[in-house]
């Protein structure tokens, strides 16, 4: 009688870990990784990108921006009056295991995205059109794949070094309120 019990016990373990496991390969694809770019519109104007703002805590002092090279020497708004705006976005992270694995050590890997946008109404005068082209590379070694051997990642950006198209797409609003639009190309998951 008391294996049976034990057996029962076993048996809803190994149902509760599939379910985990189950949930967390479903949540692995909401990462970040798997999420669209985020709309990249240029600036308003070019003291926007170069203003100065300060957060409490930690930061005191320190001098922030909006964009990392502020107007670029003039390039951003210069784009911008022409409704094109080009975002470079880098992830960066360095991971490793202190013990277990098959390797204890560290590595670097990195995903850098980049992300041109054109606004039709700037362009052409031709309201609601959005052409969105992104890429990305990614860098680095693989800490999954070098010194732990699994399957499952420890990260949400590794993956085989490549450069790749990511999307290239043309949304179309079709009334001032977006409650009607039509996107065209090749679109990847996105997080709702």
């Amino acid at each position: 009688m008391k294996k049976i019990t034990f057996v029962g016990r076993c048996s809803r373990n190994v149902r509760f870990a599939s379910l985990l496991g189950g949930l967390v390969m479903a949540l692995s694809f909401v990462s970040p990784v798997f999420g669209t770019p985020p709309m990249a519109f240029g600036p308003a104007s070019v003291s926007s990108t170069n203003g100065v703002s300060s957060s409490p805590g930690f930061f005191d002092g320190i001098s922030r921006r909006s964009y990392l090279l502020g107007d670029m020497w003039g390039v951003r708004p210069w784009l911008s009056q022409y409704g094109l705006s080009l975002n470079i976005l880098e992830t960066s992270e360095v991971l490793g295991n202190v013990s277990g694995g098959v390797h204890q050590g560290a590595d670097y890997d990195g995903l850098t995205q980049m992300i041109l946008q054109l606004d039709t109404q700037k362009a052409f005068n031709w309201y609601g059109g959005t052409f969105n082209v992104s890429g990305l590379q990614i860098h680095g070694r693989n800490l999954s794949a070098d010194n732990l051997y699994t399957l499952q990642t420890a990260s949400g950006i590794e993956a085989d070094r490549a450069t790749r198209l990511w999307e290239l797409w043309y949304d179309q609003k079709f009334d001032r309120e977006g409650r009607f639009d039509l996107k065209i190309g090749q679109r990847l998951f996105e997080k709702v």
